[in-house]
């Protein structure tokens, strides 16, 4: 099953919107890494924000609640789990005495509804480095299990640690060896707990509420089989059946406080829209939005703020997945040129200013210490000249020295990997390969401004140093965190 190449409006999608789209998403400053555009298995659109290219994988939140979904499915279609079976049975060791009676009711399938009414616990935000799974038995759910949808990372997490101890394969293994492998898709890389459980017999267990990172065409690939009900070429290599029951509505979620909500419902790990629509979505501005009628999907990954989701899903509905009916427009050769043009010219926003100041020979080549209480963990920080357009910066971070080059007008890729933040180091480990991308400019002779994109992840950061004669003034500025902006000053020792 190969994905070809057409027009827009040979598809019955008017290249005007998508020019709209891509204005509004400017405009709005809705950070985005890539956009995919299929209908009837016809790329119509392609487009990728530099410093973000086609073959870089991107982290892509929640989304892989979906797909830790269809690992379920699979184990299910063959009998080895049931949606009646009861959590505990498979983590005996975490049922105690003072184990809540709600606990031991929750089943498979209120995990998958995310109606086991268990508190919400992202761990990651919430900076949790004990136990997941223990975590979960300890938290007392707040209503009768099936009965409450209250989005809950957790019971995701729960499903993954269930996989691993029934097929004694971490979901990631599961979905590579059944899914993944057939369909040509190699590009996916999933986080695991640092954990382990009995049942799992020292199997990894995914990260199933998040973690997971893929190339978009291999996004497209997935997104097509399953339009396909399942089948790959040839190939079933997921149950249409499942396909047909995660995808319908089997719980209310109207009065859930997430942006997602509305009165389509939800599935098993999957966010239901209007019209037969449904979505795996995550945070930040990832979305692969499904139009089964229509045999049309979108796909966007990014890096906006959380707050910034609901306009980015409406948008997505408003140009594109609305108007999914429409049948073939008149050609317009000029249009669609110029949307070439601008798809290629697509890129994140360098700082703008002069490649050189004037009296940088004063600060450059100099190392500034900092405390290092700072959210950014930096230490120290020295910029040198490489050469005309280009700087050299050297970093302190966590102890760890780093060195990048960042260019001026343009995005310098760097194969480095940097130290993560403490809770998230003690959580996710196995997919750590970020491509740290950097690009700078003086916006005056004291003032450097550098932009560091995380290009496989969802952090932008955007620097500000100020020099004089003492030292430096630092601000950073990260534009997703939760729903705003993260911003810390702080200053160099004397």
């Amino acid at each position: 099953m190969y994905l070809s190449y057409s027009t827009p409006e040979e598809q019955g999608i008017d290249s005007m919107d998508i020019l709209r789209f891509l204005d509004t998403v400017e405009q709005e400053h809705i950070l985005l890494d890539s956009l995919m555009i299929v209908k009837n298995a016809a790329i119509v659109c392609e487009a990728y924000w530099a410093p973000f290219k086609r073959t870089e994988k991107h982290l892509l939140q929640s989304v892989s609640k979906s797909f830790t979904s269809m690992a379920v499915g699979i184990l299910i279609n063959e009998e080895k789990l049931k949606l009646s079976d009861k959590m505990v049975n498979f983590f005996p060791s975490y049922v105690g005495k003072d184990c809540n009676e709600r606990v031991k009711h929750i089943t498979v399938r209120d995990l998958l509804t995310m109606t086991a009414s268990n508190a919400k616990t992202p761990a990651i935000f919430t900076r949790l480095t004990s136990s997941w799974i223990e975590n979960y038995f300890t938290m007392p759910p707040a209503h009768e299990p099936g009965s409450y949808f209250q989005y809950d990372t957790g019971a995701a997490i729960l499903l993954s640690a269930i996989v691993s101890c029934v097929a004694q394969k971490s979901v990631h293994d599961i979905l590579k060896e059944r899914v993944f492998l057939p369909m040509g898709i190699e590009s996916s890389r999933w986080s695991y707990l640092p954990e382990k459980t009995e049942g799992a017999q020292g199997v990894p267990i995914s990260f199933g509420g998040c973690g997971l990172s893929m190339s978009v065409p291999d996004l497209a690939k997935f997104a097509q089989m399953l339009l396909n009900m399942g089948k790959y070429d040839d190939m079933q290599v997921l149950p249409a059946s499942w396909i047909r029951e995660a995808t319908s509505k089997q719980i209310n979620n109207v009065h859930s406080d997430l942006v997602q909500t509305g009165p389509d419902g939800y599935g098993y790990l999957i966010w239901l829209g209007p019209n037969g629509t449904y979505m795996f979505y995550g945070s930040y501005g990832q979305y692969m939005i499904f139009d089964p009628r229509h045999q049309m999907f979108v796909i966007t990954t990014g890096s906006c703020r959380m707050d910034q989701d609901p306009r980015l899903k409406d948008l997505l509905y408003e140009y594109f997945i609305n108007k999914s009916g429409r049948g073939i427009l008149p050609p317009n050769k000029s249009l669609h040129t110029a949307l070439r043009r601008r798809v290629a010219a697509l890129t994140l926003q360098p700082p703008q200013g002069e490649p050189v100041s004037p009296v940088e020979k004063e600060y450059l080549g100099r190392q500034y210490v900092f405390w290092g209480n700072n959210y950014r963990n930096l230490r120290a920080i020295c910029v040198r000249r490489a050469d005309e357009t280009t700087l050299c910066i050297d970093m302190d971070i966590l102890y760890k020295k780093i060195t990048v080059l960042a260019d001026f007008g343009s995005f310098r890729d760097n194969q480095v990997i940097l130290p993560r933040d403490i809770e998230y180091n003690a959580i996710l480990k196995g997919n750590d390969n970020h491509t740290q991308a950097y690009a700078y400019a003086w916006q005056d002779e004291h003032t450097l401004k550098l932009t560091h994109s995380v290009v496989n992840s969802l952090s932008v950061d955007y620097y500000t140093l100020r020099f004089d004669k003492d030292g430096v003034q630092v601000h950073i500025e990260q534009n997703a965190y939760y729903d705003n902006t993260r911003e810390e000053t702080f200053y160099s020792l004397p």
